[in-house]
C-alpha cells in the first residue's frame, strides 16, 4: 500500500517468524532438563515456571500456554511471589510483570533472586516500559518480552532462558566464571554464535583452541586446541554441544 512498517510492527513478525523454527527442538530440550534431573536423583525434575501478574486474564492465558510443558505457579503480587518462592523448592524460570500493586516488579526482582539465585527472571513489560526493564537487567533479569507477544517468542524465550540456567551451571562447574569481566556470559554466548555463522558461511570449522579465547578457563578441560567443531551444529546449541564434550572427557 505504499506505507512502510514501523520497527514495532517488525518485533511482532520477525520474533514469530524466526522463533517458529525453534519449536522443532523446544520439546526435545525440555524432555532432556527433566532426564537429567532424574539422572542426577532429584526430588523435582519438572520445570517449574512462576508467573507474577496481577492480571487474572493474563495468569490464565500463560497458564494455558505453559501447563502442558511446565508445572505453572502463579502468583499476583509481589509479597506474594516471594513467599511461594520460599515454600517452593525449586523455580527455574519467573515471569515477573513489573507494574503491579504493591513492589513494582523490579523491586520484587531482587527477593526473588535472592530466595532462588539460580533462577532467571524474565520481565513481562509494556513497550513503554523498556527503561525500566532495562534497570531490571541490572538486577538480575535475563530479558524481557513486551505485551502483547507471540505464543512462539514466549516458548522461544522460556527456551533460551533455560539453555542458559543449565550452560552457565555446568561452566561454573569447570571454572568458567559466566559473568568475567569484561564480557558478560551473555555477550561471550553472543561472540561465539556470530563467530561461528561467520567461519560456517567460509566453510570453514573452528578449533577448541578459538573456543578457549572465548573461555579461557576451559583450557585445562583436556581438549587439544587444534580439535574443531562439527560444521552441523545449530547455532543455539554450540554451548550445549561444548558442555556436553567436556563432560564426557571427566
Amino acid at each position: 500500500d505504499g506505507e512502510a512498517l514501523t520497527t514495532k510492527e517488525f518485533f511482532y513478525l520477525l520474533p514469530a517468524t524466526e522463533q517458529a523454527n525453534q519449536n522443532s527442538w523446544f520439546n526435545e530440550f525440555t524432555s532432556h532438563i527433566k532426564n537429567f534431573r532424574q539422572e542426577k536423583g532429584e526430588e523435582e525434575n519438572q520445570i517449574t515456571v512462576l508467573v507474577v501478574d496481577d492480571d487474572e486474564n493474563m495468569q490464565d492465558s500463560l497458564n494455558d500456554i505453559l501447563e502442558e510443558h511446565y508445572n505453572v505457579l502463579a502468583a499476583s503480587n509481589g509479597p506474594e511471589a516471594i513467599k511461594l518462592a520460599k515454600e517452593t523448592k525449586l523455580i527455574d524460570i519467573v515471569l515477573l510483570d513489573i507494574h503491579m500493586p504493591g513492589p513494582k516488579g523490579h523491586f520484587v526482582l531482587p527477593e526473588l533472586k535472592a530466595v532462588h539465585p539460580d533462577s532467571e527472571i524474565i520481565i513481562i513489560t509494556a513497550y513503554k516500559d523498556t527503561e525500566i526493564a532495562s534497570i531490571a537487567f541490572d538486577r538480575g533479569a535475563y530479558t524481557y518480552l513486551c505485551k502483547p507477544f507471540f505464543r512462539s517468542t514466549l516458548l522461544a524465550t522460556i527456551s533460551d532462558a533455560l539453555q542458559a540456567k543449565y550452560i552457565k551451571k555446568a561452566l561454573a562447574e569447570i571454572g568458567e566464571t559466566p559473568t568475567d569481566f569484561p564480557l558478560t556470559f551473555t555477550n561471550k554466548t553472543k561472540l561465539i554464535t556470530e563467530y561461528y555463522n561467520t567461519q560456517k558461511i567460509k566453510n570453514r570449522a573452528i578449533t577448541f583452541g578459538e573456543v578457549f579465547a572465548f573461555y579461557p578457563n576451559l583450557t585445562d578441560c583436556g581438549i587439544p586446541d587444534e580439535e574443531v567443531l562439527p560444521m552441523d551444529l545449530e547455532p543455539q546449541h554450540i554451548l550445549s554441544w561444548i558442555s556436553d564434550k567436556i563432560e564426557s572427557l571427566s
